[in-house]
């Protein structure tokens, strides 16, 4: 680890700490602000943001690549300046305290939002105990050596009720081995979960893009009406006042005028209607093509159980992933790949369902 690595561990490491041992009811300032600005009804939102904290081992930290620390760092620190904004507010110090007082307050309402979006995932993976299958495994190595123990007491001892002990432990035994098994399905349960984790947050990027795409698109659908009204009634305006004293002319000079003028108009207008429907498309095509690529990583799963073996499942995730990540025809574009893809998939699909039957 570099030293550059190792100093933005330890301080991200020191700004997790202070949040989880920050006390939720210090932002309750009654005493020294009154009832006025006490914050007591924002108490609640910093023990939530605290608790979602404290979820994070530390001791896992040095396990996170350096873009995941940065941004953990990062996020964690704009969640204590929230904190100790409100420790600092003074109204004395400010022109207008009843605004700064609200800002405040609805920062720090809405940090756990941004908080969750952005470090949800790193806090699933940081908070799992990985040792907790190792210490069930090693709690039924030494419950199971005690009673092997008892029964070669037992056997000195007492040999005529050996074999009622004998059958118990045996029973103990089973029920042993059962929960050995219960907890290695466990594991791979959290294992898979911790994989599904991962690529669901993945695709909540696609999901933001599709939905950003969509909100530049309705603006550039008004935007294009908006230039297709003003085209037309320019020209219905200038159809309307071609008799108008100021469109009479009594010379070629002057006619030419007006015809170029009128043609810049049209043509200025036009080129805005056409700049703005094609930014509508370009705007609709990347918001379906990214809603695909949602749905697809959302879905998989469903793939990789498909696929039957290794192999199989190979080939597979590696052609959906050219089929998700590739161009998509949306209608909004003018190029078609589907024809393409097609072939492509249709070219793995006998091998594929020939290892299923």
């Amino acid at each position: 680890m570099s030293d550059r690595e190792e100093k933005v561990l330890n301080e991200c490491r020191d700004i997790v700490s202070q949040l989880q041992n920050f006390p939720p009811s210090s932002i309750d300032r009654r005493k020294s602000l009154g009832d006025l600005y006490s914050f007591v009804d924002s108490v609640s939102a910093a023990a939530r943001l605290v608790d979602f904290y404290k979820l994070i081992r530390l001791e896992h930290l040095d396990m996170l690549p350096l873009r995941q620390v940065l941004s953990l760092r990062d996020i964690a620190r704009e969640t204590m300046g929230c904190l100790n904004a409100i420790l600092a507010f003074s109204p004395a110090d400010v022109t207008n305290p009843n605004d700064e007082y609200s800002a405040l307050r609805h920062n720090l309402e809405s940090n756990y939002q941004k908080t969750f979006n952005g470090i949800y995932a790193l806090v699933g993976f940081l908070s799992l105990d990985v040792n907790r299958i190792p210490k069930i495994e090693s709690q039924i190595h030494k419950y199971t050596d005690e009673i092997r123990g008892e029964i070669e007491v037992l056997r000195h001892t007492n040999k005529s009720s050996l074999d009622e002990f004998k059958v118990e432990a045996e029973s103990m035994l089973s029920s042993i081995e059962k929960s050995k098994d219960q907890a290695s399905q466990a594991l791979d349960v959290i294992q898979g979960v911790a994989a599904e984790s991962g690529v669901s947050a993945q695709s909540a990027y696609f999901e933001i893009e599709a939905g950003n795409a969509e909100d530049a698109a309705s603006r550039w659908f008004w935007a294009t009406i908006a230039f297709s009204v003003i085209l037309v009634a320019s020209a219905a305006a200038m159809l309307l006042s071609h008799n108008h004293p100021l469109f009479e002319v009594d010379d070629i000079y002057k006619s030419i005028q007006i015809v170029a003028g009128k043609a810049f108009i049209y043509a200025t207008l036009t080129s805005l209607v056409l700049f703005s429907s094609r930014n509508y498309n370009t705007c609709k095509h990347n918001a379906t093509v990214n809603r695909h690529r949602y749905n697809s990583l959302r879905t998989y799963r469903a793939l990789v159980e498909a696929a039957g073996d290794s192999a199989n499942r190979d080939i597979v995730l590696s052609h959906a992933a050219e089929c998700i990540f590739a161009d998509q025809p949306t209608g909004y574009n003018k190029q078609d790949t589907t024809e393409n893809r097609n072939s492509t998939l249709m070219s793995i699909a006998p091998p594929v369902i020939k290892s299923g039957d």
